[in-house]
């Protein structure tokens, strides 16, 4: 019985331990002057905290709502039989938000469930249903997204999708190739030479969001 107490004191201070340096990680970047190389940094830390979270958009909201109930709910959608294991944590957008019903945020128990998540969902074609499960995006690969969305459709191309923070598109249903979407500036130039600045992506598959 000591044994076990003490085994548990030790994780639950190496916990906090492990936390703390994270914090001060985060604050000492932050503390840092803003160069490029500390404004990539700020950026990955910002993806790692949401690497292992998804976004659930048009899911109906009811009163007096138990959302770990509505996140099973969606689990079993997706066909999963106990989706609420995978589940660390999850809540609606508590902010004022145009969209309605409000996102619901669920943190996942790592980076391979939420490509699970995100692999069934896109499989099943569950857009269909007028639902949509997304990643957790950085405000800056949300912008990009967006906007390469606009671009896509202004060129006819079948659609674009996100997959581990990245921006694919691709131009047909009969085109293999995958395209990639660096950033801001490197869609400016698709926009305006797209023969020279395309890039064909040959990472593993990434599945295809047709949303």
């Amino acid at each position: 019985m000591c044994i076990s107490v003490f085994i548990l004191a030790v994780l639950l201070v190496n916990s906090i331990c492990i936390v703390k340096a994270q914090e001060e990680d985060n604050e000492k970047v932050k503390n840092e002057t803003i160069t490029p190389e500390n404004l990539e940094k700020l950026k990955l830390l910002e993806r790692r905290k949401k690497m292992s979270n998804v976004i659930v958009y048009g899911w109906p909201e009811r009163e007096n709502e138990i959302i770990m109930d509505t996140v099973e709910a969606i689990g079993h959608k997706l066909g999963i039989l106990k989706p609420l294991s995978m589940v660390r944590t999850a809540f609606r957008a508590n902010k004022p938000s145009n969209r309605i019903p409000r996102p619901i945020l669920i943190r996942l128990a790592n980076n391979s469930v939420k490509g699970k998540w995100i692999i069934l969902y896109r499989k099943s074609k569950l857009w269909k249903k007028q639902f949509y499960i997304e990643e957790h995006l950085s405000k800056a690969i949300q912008l990009l997204s967006s906007q390469t969305r606009v671009w896509v459709k202004s060129k006819n191309y079948t659609h674009t999708w996100t997959w581990n923070s990245r921006v694919f598109y691709r131009k047909s249903e009969d085109d293999s190739k995958r395209y990639r979407v660096l950033n801001m500036r490197h869609l400016v130039r698709l926009n305006s030479n797209e023969k020279l600045s395309e890039i064909v992506d040959i990472s593993p598959s990434s599945p295809a969001n047709k949303r």
